[in-house]
């Protein structure tokens, strides 16, 4: 029978990426403890995996590479070779082509790799100048009108007897005589084992062994490497039989197991996540109890009688119960660690102190907070600029450091916690922190404020996410355009959250980000404008107050404001934002008969802002499910998105921050801002 390998490339190029991390995040470890055995295996074991599944796949490039990158490897495992600052080097470079080839099905060999694994196989030969490089990477490649070399083989016996419960192990039998294959040449192969009758017959369990002629110049040591995975899960057996001279070295493919055919379909792999059993465990149980509770709600309802309305409502309420803790298990699969891109940031870092000349450490932690993978994946462009901003423009140079009484290495800090239903991620660096006077001063230049604006220290240092704004006098390949810390303020804003700068000159910046855990769902505040209902994010209000007509403040130029406790808030009455008819005058004298009754408002804050909303009526608090608009309607601005309310009416969710930012950045009163049509 022969097996078509190609369906199971989209789940090898996604593993090729976790080992890749994993090489990675090694190499990178490696500079400070070359001579760490436990890292050096790890490493190890992922090249040879990746070396193993490109070999059944016939991915002859990656083959070639991890062969290099793994001889090397094994040196310095062995003692024979040790890990320096260059040899790390080559070996990220090797990464990096890596990641090209498995970034798709069909990627062709990138330009440059043959130089890296030249330098690979050099330093490996200069560690061990007895070693002749074997393998697919040093191969001679023969013209047509040359005869082939004849070289010395030797034929083996190779019995591989695989245990029943191979399979619960994840490992694949005809994976490991694919890899066979790539290091000798088979001659014969019979299929022993016996089958059970078809009645008795466990798939999953291994029931056939195979015995095998093989014919290489290779060592018994490599010819075992290949199943050096399944030691504990097989007998293998590799004797020596006779040793024959060949015409040719080219490997051939074990017979049962068939190439992935020319022409395969262009990169199709979908993104995917891994999930902990017991989550989905979880799941499957709450599953259960709802058939459970559905099958006696829909009995009940069938046989209906007065008698029977109180056991009908504690069915619907296990109802409740179960849906309720199912969409949060199911959201729950949704989360994952930010380690999962955290652990980038190492080789970004190592990258900007090679190309700045620079010495900085990178210290990581809360790696292990959880969030929604849909958060995590906004949140990469953001932090990408944040560390690259810190390794540019914050820390030093090492003279500088020096004179500055500072030790040379620079160090920037990453954390991760979750917050009150929130995550709160922190960039930290201790190099020369913002210089407002500069920051004023540029800003002064491009016409962002003028000379004689009255700025706080926070309204300056905030000047740094205007587009295009920047305090370098030139333009490198890293920074200097004005470009990222616009995109930063913007992206996150997206993700309904808050950045906050603070920094002391001389001693370093720190960057808070407050992010919600999930967009999927959410906690709001329903409320009533006119006949509309709208939804605050409850993490964005900070109380409910009553204002009467003579609270609110006409401020001239800057619009309306309520005073609350001696201090004025900005006022909003968003019935004139979205240009909702309103009984009562809003922004006129009230009517006698009503002057004396107060009006409801909710006082939100996004960052250090605050802004009081006018609305009419509270009508509860409730767990919401957010559905994009623009994928069904379009982009309403001040808005979030939408939900379904229990009544099955649609309520648009309000986006805070975009409402404080509105009033602050109009010199009109809140009659005359530009109100938002809620009609298409």
């Amino acid at each position: 029978m022969k097996i078509d390998l190609s369906h199971f490339l989209d789940t090898f190029l996604q593993e090729c990426a976790e080992h890749l991390e994993t090489i990675e995040s090694g190499l990178l470890r490696l500079k400070t403890s070359p001579a760490d055995s436990e890292l050096l295996n790890n490493i190890f074991r992922a090249a040879h995996s990746m070396k193993g599944g490109a070999g059944a796949f016939g991915l002859a490039h990656v083959v070639k590479l991890t062969h290099a990158l793994e001889n090397l490897l094994d040196q310095m495992r062995n003692g024979e070779a040790t890990a320096t600052p260059e040899s790390v080097s080559i070996m990220l470079q090797a990464t990096d082509f890596l990641k090209i080839l498995t970034a798709s099905r069909n990627a062709d060999c990138p330009a440059g790799m043959e130089e890296t694994i030249a330098s690979l196989e050099a330093i490996a030969a200069a560690a061990n100048p007895g070693q002749t490089p074997t393998g697919p990477s040093t191969q001679a490649v023969k013209s047509a009108d040359t005869a082939p070399d004849i070289k010395p083989e030797k034929e083996y016996r190779v019995i591989f007897q695989p245990a029943a419960d191979l399979f619960t192990t994840g490992c694949n039998p005809l994976l490991l005589l694919r890899n066979l294959g790539d290091v000798a040449t088979v001659v014969s192969t019979r299929q022993t084992g016996t089958l059970p009758a078809l009645a008795e017959l466990d798939t999953a369990s291994c029931h056939l062994a195979w015995e095998l002629i093989v014919r290489t110049e290779n060592s018994v040591a490599d010819l075992k490497e290949v199943f050096e995975f399944v030691e504990d899960q097989a007998r293998v057996e590799i004797t020596p039989i006779v040793a024959a001279p060949v015409a040719s070295n080219e490997p051939t493919r074990p017979p049962d197991v068939e190439r992935r055919q020319d022409g395969a379909p262009a990169d199709r792999r979908e993104s995917s996540i891994r999930v902990a059993t017991e989550k989905i465990d979880k799941v499957i149980d709450l599953v259960g109890e709802m058939v459970i509770a559905q099958a006696m709600t829909s009995e009940l309802v069938d046989h209906f009688t007065p008698e029977s309305h109180d056991r009908l409502k504690e069915c619907v309420s296990t109802l409740e119960r179960c849906i309720r803790e199912l969409h949060e298990r199911t959201l729950s699969v949704r989360m994952l660690p930010v380690g999962t891109i955290f652990a980038r940031f190492d080789r970004l870092v190592h990258d900007l102190a090679q190309k700045t000349g620079k010495k900085i450490s990178l210290t990581i932690s809360g790696q292990d907070t959880e969030v929604d993978r849909g958060v995590l994946e906004m949140l990469s462009d953001p932090l990408t600029h944040l560390i690259r901003n810190s390794a540019d423009h914050g820390i030093e140079t090492p003279a500088e450091r020096a004179a500055a009484g500072k030790p040379e290495t620079g160090s920037i800090f990453l954390s991760a916690s979750h917050l009150a239903g929130n995550i709160l991620v922190e960039i930290d660096d201790d190099g020369g922190g913002l210089n407002l006077a500069r920051i004023r001063e540029k800003a002064i230049s491009k016409g962002l404020i003028s000379a004689t604006d009255d700025l706080s220290d926070d309204k300056i240092r905030s000047l740094i996410f205007e587009p295009g704004f920047s305090t370098r006098n030139e333009v490198s390949d890293i920074s200097g355009r004005g470009v990222g810390m616009d995109v930063v303020k913007r992206n996150v804003a997206s993700l309904n959250g808050t950045i906050n700068v603070s920094s002391e000159l001389g001693q370093g910046t720190s960057v808070k980000i407050l992010l919600p855990l999930t967009l999927a769902i959410m906690d709001g505040l329903i409320v009533r404008v006119v006949d509309h209902r709208f939804v605050l994010p409850l993490t964005s209000i900070i109380e409910t107050i009553a204002v009467r007509e003579e609270q609110v403040l006409n401020v001239a130029g800057k619009g309306e404001a309520v005073r609350v406790r001696d201090q004025a808030i900005p006022f909003l009455r968003l019935h004139q934002m979205f240009r909702l008819a309103k009984a009562t005058h809003g922004g006129e004298p009230m009517p006698e008969d009503d002057e004396e009754r107060p009006q409801l408002a909710v006082v939100v804050e996004r960052g250090s802002l605050r802004a009081a909303l006018l609305v009419d009526e509270l009508l509860g608090q409730q767990q919401l499910v957010v559905k994009n608009l623009e994928k069904n309607f379009r982009r309403i601005e001040g808005t979030l998105g939408a939900t379904i309310l229990g009544d099955g009416s649609a309520a648009l969710i309000l986006d805070v921050a975009a409402l404080i930012n509105s009033l602050s950045r109009t010199d009109m009163t809140s009659k005359e801002l530009r109100p938002i049509s809620l009609v298409a």
